[in-house]
């Protein structure tokens, strides 16, 4: 009977441990510095831990990682009518079960640079988290597993190449919201889908610039391993070709890769082609 009590003691303690560790990660900002790094800045003070401890910005305010970020899991905007930020500006980011970016709020994820490692990303995901954002315009971004654009927006801006890798890789991709693409110079990083890419009733692509005026041009955006339902991706109103300028979707033959295609207006073309003549005139005089 003594050896007994003496297990259930010790399991008892076991338990008590396993809660203690397992402690969930509440962002206040106590230290004003706005850094994930800061113990400080955590309720309660420490740092979420990658295989037990949940991160939550819920409070309006900004985490900004410039080093080695790590949690079980993170949830930006998780309660209804509240907001949160988080921001990749250097180092890297780890998530074991993955980033919530607007649960029943409202949540924006910036990456700037460096590494971000998700097992799942899912972007505006009930009822209220509409005009989430996942915004990438710079480093590394790999889930492990499924992307889900449900009420939200992921936004690619620009391009830019990190040596050696790809730089936006999915597993899958399951969107019934808004792709946005801002074509900047030179041109813009797409993404990699390993598996399928499914796209719902409501699925948007929203095309815009980042920093260049409007030129024409085809550019892909991404590619799958399979496309489901591809039909269903609409442009957003104000990009639909009005008759004179504006966006098409181009799918390649096998219906892989996904394409935007920009028709500028005639005015546009004329100015481009006088000034292409101007240029051979003064080449031919010189």
């Amino acid at each position: 009977m003594r050896n007994v009590t003496i297990l259930l003691a010790v399991a008892a303690l076991v338990g008590l441990a396993g809660e203690a560790l397992a402690l969930n990660y509440y962002w206040d900002d106590d230290s004003g510095n706005h850094q994930w790094l800061t113990p400080e800045n955590w309720d309660p003070d420490g740092l979420p831990a990658p295989y037990s401890s949940y991160a939550y910005v819920n409070n309006g305010g900004t985490a900004q990682i410039n080093g080695a970020a790590q949690a079980k899991g993170l949830l930006l905007g998780s309660p209804s009518g509240t907001s949160g930020t988080t921001e990749l500006v250097t180092g890297s980011l780890y998530t074991y079960y993955g980033v919530t970016v607007g649960e029943y709020g409202t949540g924006t994820f910036n990456q700037y640079a460096g590494d971000a490692d998700h097992s799942a990303i899912t972007i505006g995901r009930y009822t209220g988290s509409a005009g989430s954002t996942y915004t990438m315009s710079g480093g590394v971004l790999a889930s492990r597993g499924a992307v889900t654009v449900t009420n939200g927006i992921f936004h690619v801006k620009g391009s830019w190449v990190v040596a050696g890798q790809t730089e936006i890789t999915f597993d899958s991709l399951t969107q019934d919201g808004t792709l946005q693409c801002s074509i900047g110079n030179p041109g813009i990083t797409d993404i990699v889908v390993t598996n399928a890419a499914t796209f719902g009733a409501d699925s948007i692509l929203d095309m815009g610039w980042d920093g260049i005026d409007p030129v024409a041009g085809i550019w892909p955006l991404l590619t799958a391993g399979s496309t489901v339902n591809k039909d269903n991706l609409q442009l957003h109103p104000d990009d639909v070709f009005n008759g004179s300028e504006g966006w098409f979707i181009r799918w390649d033959v096998g219906g892989k890769t996904l394409s935007a295609e920009y028709v500028p207006e005639p005015a546009t073309m004329v100015l481009l082609g006088v000034g292409l003549i101007g240029a051979v005139l003064r080449r031919r005089r010189g």
